[in-house]
């Protein structure tokens, strides 16, 4: 596995490791159409999964994405998605909604909450619309 924040900008498949920007794993966008390495997966977030499930043609969700030798793991858990976790050992997926009140974090919640748009709210301090 090779873990970054944002995937890999500026990939040159014989480029080593320590030659990129710190840039290039911090702040790109993936496009899962992007080949990097066959013997090791690129597992990356700052991208959410809603928008590479649109890259892909699929309906939008936030679970994290398999897709040839990449593992998107940002499932949206700032604007309402969940915490997306990943078991390297087993490839277990796990997902945790972030409980907040008044921008503090109370709680993680292993079940989807009902009211989505509360969380939402509480974040970007809006009022419920009618």
């Amino acid at each position: 596995f090779f873990l970054t924040h944002a995937g890999l900008n500026h990939f040159v498949p014989d480029k080593p490791f320590d030659e990129y920007k710190l840039t290039d794993y911090l702040f790109g966008r993936s496009v899962l159409e992007q080949e990097f390495y066959s013997d090791k997966y690129l597992v990356y977030g700052h991208t959410p999964t809603q928008i590479l499930h649109k890259q892909l043609g699929k309906t939008p969700s936030n679970d994290i994405i398999f897709y040839k030798s990449q593992i998107a793991i940002d499932c949206g858990c700032g604007f309402g998605g969940p915490l997306g976790c990943l078991c390297l050992d087993t490839m277990e997926c796990f997902y945790f909604w972030i409980w907040l009140e008044r921008g503090n974090i109370m709680s993680y919640i292993k079940e989807k909450p009902q009211n989505v748009w509360f969380m939402l709210s509480e974040i970007f301090e809006h009022s419920e619309p009618a």
